[in-house]
């Protein structure tokens, strides 16, 4: 099976099938994610990150009515991933476009400077968000399958609420 893909069993439903797949494919984001947040991650690395991202985005909000209103705080922050890893792209074409132009020389120091300070961010923001193991955690609980309803008769719903992505 390719990287990020579904197995679809057509004998279930929507929500069962998203419960089933979508914890693997949170952590295999977040796995992607952790290798490639690094100071070390080449410009090409962190664009192929931001594709990941968008993909890993795309596919949860398809199942949005599985999930419901929650999900938009998790989405939230996949969202700020793509905003800063896009930026790092932009500063990427922005430099490769200028790279030989002389009378560009400011321009130049100045989309590095902001590569390095957007890099910065990403870096900062993946850590807090994603990069640790109480994160996977949390999104596979979030996405994961329905637990038993607590002994006070709480439903998931309740359990979903305590699941913040924080």
């Amino acid at each position: 099976m390719k990287p990020g893909m579904i197995t679809w069993d057509a004998s279930k439903d929507a929500a069962a099938n998203a419960r089933e797949n979508l914890p693997a494919l949170a952590a295999e984001y977040i796995a992607h994610g952790v290798a490639t947040a690094t100071p070390a991650a080449s410009l090409e690395e962190l664009h192929a990150l931001r594709l990941a991202t968008k993909h890993f985005r795309y596919t949860l909000e398809a199942f949005q009515p599985v999930y419901g209103k929650p999900l938009q705080r998790w989405l939230e922050q996949l969202r700020q991933v793509q905003t800063f890893l896009g930026d790092i792209n932009d500063c990427r074409v922005a430099l490769e476009r200028y790279e030989k132009a002389p009378e560009a020389e400011h321009f130049r120091v100045f989309v590095h400077e902001r590569l390095e300070t957007r890099r910065s961010e990403f870096l900062e923001y993946w850590r807090v968000h994603f990069g640790t193991p109480d994160r996977l955690r949390r999104w596979r609980r979030f996405l994961g399958p329905k637990v038993p309803a607590l002994a006070s008769g709480r439903s998931r719903q309740r359990s979903d609420r305590q699941a913040k992505p924080s």
